[in-house]
């Protein structure tokens, strides 16, 4: 059975570039100290220079998100929530939060897309996405 698994998740908002570095590697010290390491960061591939600068503040390989299409992401999230193959801990409270704030933009009518219009938590959601959408096939078998 493949399952998947949010360890932890934080939202944050930094006021400038390097807050935002410090905000991270305190994420991956409580990921490191709670669960036992961090393999790799995945970023938005169109934030170039975010990814360079946590490059240079981390020892971890940080790598560009796959971007695969929006709904086959939400679509294998709900895929895993159905079949019992989805488990989140108590360090997960934003993404909770995002997962059950998410809504379709009811202005589309001939397709499914999600609203983004700051009423929920997008940027989680897109952050959780890239940390599995490498996996998606593997996790699709049901």
């Amino acid at each position: 059975m493949r399952c998947l698994y949010g360890l932890a998740s934080k939202r944050m908002v930094p006021k400038d570039p390097e807050t935002l570095y410090q905000d991270y590697l305190e994420f991956e010290t409580f990921i490191k100290q709670k669960y036992g390491g961090v393999m790799v960061a995945y970023v938005d591939s169109a934030e170039q220079v975010l990814k360079r600068g946590i490059q240079k503040h981390t020892n971890i390989p940080v790598k560009d998100s796959i971007k695969n299409e929006i709904n086959d992401r939400i679509r294998i999230v709900n895929q895993l929530i159905a079949s019992g193959r989805f488990f989140v801990t108590e360090d997960c409270e934003t993404l909770i939060d995002a997962l059950s704030m998410a809504v379709w933009d009811p202005k589309e009518i001939t397709i499914s897309k999600r609203l983004d219009d700051g009423t929920s938590d997008i940027d989680t959601l897109d952050a959780f996405e890239y940390s599995f959408e490498k996996y998606m096939k593997q996790l699709n078998i049901v």
